[in-house]
């Protein structure tokens, strides 16, 4: 039998469900409120009964909420230097698609625009005046499903008389009935000339993120990106992600950013032996894996 335990070596999206049985409950939410407070309110509900009744929720709900966040593969960098700026936008919802969804994201001076691409299929994207625009047709045919999640790259260089200084980068989200959302990052250009005074220490991240809210009896992604910003190669890494014991493995997607020079492993621990591994997607750069369980 198969435990809770996943070992993995990339980006990996992980699908669930939560193993609850809901009864009745009535959930009011009055015309009033704006989107992101019918989620919030609904939200505080469940989470303030489901530890001592069975719930269902009898009365649907349209909401929907957009978000994303955004971060840059260097923390600082030269001239001429390429990086990537990259987005991570999700639609949250029970039941409602997010609808005339564009994200838009003006690059600073002195970055120069190179490529872009969406995870997103059916995913537009437009340059134009240092103005980078993707909009999307699903959903309703102009946004997202409900429950989406997805990640915009934005691959740019450092222009050769760019200010030695840092540069700051804002994404926006918004929707015609999901709201809006933004979130800027910061790097710096340095002079490759100049001595520092300072001690580069080499680190390695990893930022797990739930795609979205998760109820009970559906399902939900969680998303594990490590990240080397270090100067040097780091080899042999192994990341083990315990799921709890109402979540059920359904599926697991493994993929690399452009540019990885890795190979990666993903394992299914055997339940009560630990040194058991079953290695159910191994790939590289080059390759998408995706596992159902």
């Amino acid at each position: 039998m198969r435990s809770n335990s996943v070992t993995f070596l990339a980006i990996v999206f992980i699908s669930l469900s939560l193993a609850v049985t809901w009864s009745t409950l009535s959930v009011d939410v009055t015309d009033e409120l704006s989107v992101g407070e019918k989620w919030k309110s609904t939200k505080a509900l469940v989470e303030a009964e489901c530890d001592q009744h069975n719930i269902v929720l009898n009365k649907s709900v349209a909401m929907s909420e957009v978000n994303i966040d955004k971060a840059s593969t260097v923390n600082v960098a030269n001239r001429s230097d390429e990086f990537d700026y990259i987005l991570n936008y999700s639609c949250v919802g029970l039941t409602e698609h997010c609808d005339d969804v564009v994200i838009v994201d003006t690059l600073p001076e002195g970055i120069a625009f190179i490529a872009a691409s969406s995870s997103t299929p059916g995913t537009s994207i437009s340059f134009s005046n240092n103005i980078v625009t993707a909009t999307f047709s699903q959903g309703n045919g102009t946004g997202l499903d409900s429950g989406s999640t997805g990640q915009l790259v934005i691959k740019v260089v450092v222009e050769s008389d760019s200010d030695f200084e840092d540069k700051i980068n804002t994404g926006y989200i918004e929707s015609s009935n999901a709201g809006s959302a933004e979130e800027a990052d910061t790097m710096t250009v340095v002079s490759d000339n100049v001595e520092t005074n300072y001690t580069y220490v080499e680190q390695f991240d990893v930022n797990k993120y739930l795609a979205f809210n998760i109820m009970p009896g559906g399902f939900g992604e969680f998303g594990i990106s490590p990240l080397n910003s270090g100067l040097n190669s780091i080899n042999n890494i192994v990341i083990t992600d315990t799921l709890p014991k109402e979540f059920v493995l359904h599926s697991i997607f493994a993929t690399m950013q452009p540019g990885t020079n890795a190979d990666y492993e993903i394992s299914v621990i055997l339940e009560n032996d630990l040194n058991t591994w079953i290695p159910i997607i191994t790939g590289n750069t080059s390759s998408s894996q995706f596992h159902e369980i």
